[in-house]
C-alpha cells in the first residue's frame, strides 16, 4: 500500500474518532443541561405547589371572617371544624345584630411559609371589630404530607357565652335570640343581653366582644325589676287587697281567712268587717319588691302588715259585736306575684 493511502486512512479514521468525542461531549453536555432543566422544573413545581398550599392554607381565614362580616353563618360554618351541630346562635339573625354592634371591617390576612405549610398552620391577622384593633392567630389544619388533599379548616374559631339560669329562665336574649342553655358557643363578634319582657331589666356587665376561641363572654348581670314591672306589681297587690279587705265573709282568700270559732266565740259568717290600718295602708301604697334569685320572674313584696277586723259574734249565749285583737287573720303578709304565668295573680305566701 502506498504511504500516501495509508496516512489518509489513518487520517480518516482519527476525524472519526474525533467527531465520535465531540459528539459523545455534546450528548453528555446536553444530557446535563436536560437534567438540569428538568430539576429545576420539578423544583420550580414543588415550590409553585408549597406557594399553593400556602395560599389555600390562609384561605379559610380570609373567607370566615369576611363571612362573619356578611353575617352569613353557613358559609363561616363551612371554614369550621366543628365535631357537633351549631349553636342557637350561631345564625345569620345573631351575626347581623352582631355587626349592628360592631361591624367586622380592615380584615388582613399574613402570608405563611410556604416550607411550613403542611399539617397545622398558624395563621396571623387583623381585623376592626368597630373601633377596636384585633390582632389574633388562627390554627388552621390540613394536608400532612405533599400528596394529601385534605382541604383546609380553622380549628376553634369561635367562643363562648356564659350566662346565668335566671337570666334564661327570665327569657333572656342575647343579639335579640333567646337563649335555653347557660353555655352556648357563638361566632368571632359582638354580643349584647337584653329580656324580652319590659317589666325586668338587667343590671351588670351586659356587653361584650368575643374575638379569639379561648375567650369566654361571662355575663355578670342579675335580673332585676323594671319601673313598669315594679307598677304592674303594685297594681295587682292593690286590686288583690282591695278585694280581700271588701271580703264580709271568713275566707277572704288573701292568708287573713277567720275560722269560724275563736277561743269559744262563734264568728258569723258574712258579718266580717275588715280594714287597713294607716301604716299598712301606707306600706302598700309604696309597696316595693324584689325578684327571686333563682326564678326572676317571681316578684315578692314586703309585708304589709296589720288589718283591723270586726264581724258578729256569739259567746255563752250572748251576741254581739267582736273585734280581732291578735292572730294571722289580723296581719296581711307578703304578696307574691309569677309573672311567668299566662295570667300572674297574686298569692301569699
Amino acid at each position: 500500500m502506498r504511504k500516501g493511502m495509508l496516512f489518509g486512512i489513518i487520517g480518516a479514521v482519527v476525524l472519526v474518532i474525533a467527531l465520535v468525542v465531540v459528539l459523545s461531549v455534546t450528548n453528555a453536555r446536553r444530557a446535563e443541561q436536560r437534567a438540569a432543566e428538568e430539576a429545576a422544573a420539578s423544583e420550580a413545581a414543588a415550590e409553585a405547589a408549597a406557594q399553593a398550599r400556602a395560599d389555600a392554607a390562609i384561605a379559610p381565614v380570609q373567607g370566615y371572617l369576611q363571612a362573619l362580616a356578611d353575617a352569613d353563618a353557613a358559609a363561616a360554618l363551612s371554614f369550621l371544624s366543628i365535631d357537633s351541630s351549631p349553636s342557637e346562635l350561631m345564625t345569620d339573625e345573631v351575626l347581623a345584630a352582631s355587626n349592628a354592634i360592631a361591624p367586622i371591617s380592615a380584615i388582613e390576612v399574613s402570608p405563611v411559609d410556604p416550607g411550613t405549610a403542611l399539617g397545622v398552620v398558624d395563621v396571623p391577622v387583623s381585623y376592626l371589630l368597630g373601633d377596636e384593633q384585633i390582632d389574633v392567630t388562627f390554627n388552621v389544619s390540613g394536608p400532612v404530607t405533599e400528596n394529601d388533599d385534605a382541604p383546609w379548616e380553622i380549628s376553634g374559631g369561635y367562643g363562648t357565652v356564659f350566662v346565668s339560669d335566671p337570666f334564661v329562665a327570665a327569657g333572656g336574649l342575647v343579639n335579640g335570640v333567646p337563649v335555653t342553655s347557660t353555655i352556648v358557643d357563638v361566632f368571632f363578634g359582638a354580643y349584647q343581653l337584653s329580656l324580652s319582657d319590659t317589666r325586668f331589666g338587667l343590671e351588670g356587665t351586659t356587653a361584650a366582644t368575643i374575638s379569639v376561641d379561648s375567650l369566654e363572654a361571662d355575663f355578670d348581670a342579675e335580673v332585676v325589676l323594671t319601673e313598669e314591672g315594679l307598677v304592674a306589681f303594685r297594681t295587682l297587690v292593690n286590686a288583690a287587697v282591695s278585694t280581700c279587705v271588701a271580703s264580709t265573709t271568713l275566707v277572704a282568700g288573701c292568708g287573713i281567712d277567720l275560722p269560724d270559732t275563736i277561743q269559744g266565740t262563734t264568728v258569723h259568717e258574712g258579718t266580717v268587717a275588715r280594714s287597713l290600718t294607716a301604716e299598712a295602708q301606707v306600706t302598700l301604697d309604696s309597696l316595693e319588691a324584689t325578684v327571686t334569685s333563682d326564678e326572676p320572674r317571681i316578684v315578692t313584696g314586703e309585708s304589709i302588715g296589720a288589718v283591723d277586723v270586726e264581724f258578729d259574734c256569739t259567746e255563752n249565749g250572748q251576741s254581739g259585736r267582736c273585734e280581732l285583737l291578735f292572730g294571722s287573720a289580723g296581719s296581711l303578709g307578703a304578696p307574691v306575684v309569677d309573672f311567668g304565668a299566662d295570667a300572674p295573680v297574686v298569692r301569699w305566701d
